[in-house]
C-alpha cells in the first residue's frame, strides 16, 4: 500500500509492510515444529506411563490373589514350606525363591520362612515380577497355625 504524504510543499512515498517476510514465516515455522515435538514426546510418555500403570495394577491383582490362596491353604501344606533356608533372611530375594510360578509375562514367586520369631507363625511374601524383573510389585503376611 502506497502513502503520499505531504510536508512543506514536498510529497514523499512511504512503504508500509503488508505482509511477513521469508525469515519470519521460516523462525515460525521453527517455533512451531519445536512444539508440536515437545507434544509428541509427552504423549509418548503419558502411553508408556498408561501401560505400566496396567501392568502394575494386574501384578498387584495377582500377588493379592495368590496370597488369599495362601491365606487360605494349611499351614502344613507343601505351598507353605520353607524349601530354600538361605533366602530367610530377605523373602523378598527373586533370586533364591522357595516357589514360583509363570502367569503369562508374569512371574509370580512366593518365600515362606519358619524362623518367624513368633511361635507357631509363617512369614510368607508373595512378589509378582514382569519384563524380566525390571518391575515388581509384593505382598508380606504372617501365617499362623491357628489360622
Amino acid at each position: 500500500m502506497m502513502s503520499v504524504i505531504k510536508e512543506s510543499g514536498k510529497s514523499e512515498r512511504h512503504r508500509t509492510s503488508d505482509g511477513f517476510t521469508l525469515l519470519e514465516v521460516l523462525i515460525a515455522i521453527s517455533i512451531l515444529v519445536v512444539g508440536m515435538l515437545a507434544a509428541g514426546q509427552m504423549q509418548l510418555m503419558a502411553i508408556r506411563g498408561n501401560g505400566l500403570s496396567g501392568s502394575s495394577t494386574e501384578a498387584v491383582n495377582l500377588a493379592q490373589r495368590q496370597l488369599e490362596i495362601l491365606i487360605r491353604t494349611d499351614y502344613y501344606d507343601a505351598d507353605l514350606v520353607d524349601t530354600t533356608a538361605a533366602n530367610n533372611g530377605d523373602l523378598t530375594s527373586t533370586v533364591t525363591v522357595d516357589h514360583q510360578q509363570n502367569m503369562g509375562k508374569y512371574s509370580i514367586i512366593w518365600n515362606v520362612s519358619d524362623d518367624d520369631p513368633i511361635p507357631d507363625t509363617k512369614a510368607v511374601v508373595v512378589i509378582v515380577t514382569w519384563e524380566n524383573g525390571r518391575h515388581a510389585r509384593t505382598l508380606k503376611h504372617i501365617k499362623s497355625l491357628a489360622s
